[in-house]
């Protein structure tokens, strides 16, 4: 039975990492728009809180940011909000996954609302605002202006989740969501 557990725990941080690379990888892609940007970042730090618990989709969020900005800066300075919004990510998504009993559409749903609500408008607009956008407007219609750009884009992320959720799952093996 020991053995057992040494092989689950070390599988999960196996795939911990696994869910941390692409996430780095992911964090060099993006599709600029007019006014914003697309990301697929929140999708391995959202899965990976989903199928490994809120710990691991936190060191996911928090290794996949720091990595991913040493391999491909922003051109900013280093910002450690935007690291805790990333980690967030996974916690959210593991939290409702291990702890609610909604289905699974509703439980994606839920968790990127969480995210939304949280990281994206809370954090990230604050952070973005105080960096860049203080003595340029106000931050009433800064926040407004991201509520349907980033509205979209976690619509966009929560989709693609979704459609390889259950894929993944049978992939992986994954019989149920964090309750390891």
């Amino acid at each position: 039975m020991k053995n057992h557990s040494f092989n689950s725990r070390l599988s999960k941080l196996v795939y911990t990492a696994v869910f941390a690379a692409i996430s780095i990888a992911l964090n060099t892609l993006e599709i600029n728009l007019v006014s914003f940007k697309v990301t697929f970042t929140y999708i391995p730090i959202f899965l990976s809180g989903a199928f490994l618990g809120p710990l691991a989709g936190l060191l996911t969020g928090a290794i996949g940011d720091v990595v991913g900005f040493l391999i491909y800066p922003t051109g900013s300075l280093y910002n450690p909000f935007f690291t805790i919004s990333s980690a967030l990510i996974g916690v959210f998504a593991g939290v409702v996954f291990k702890y609610t009993t909604f289905k699974e559409p509703f439980k994606i749903w839920i968790g990127y609302f969480l995210v939304f609500i949280v990281c994206t408008l809370a954090i990230n607009t604050t952070t973005i605002y105080y960096l860049y956008f203080a003595t340029k407007k106000a931050f009433a219609a800064y926040l407004i202006s991201r509520v349907s750009t980033q509205g979209a884009v976690i619509i966009f992320n929560m989709i693609l989740t979704y459609s390889v959720l259950a894929p993944l799952k049978n992939i992986l093996r994954f019989k149920k969501f964090s309750r390891a």
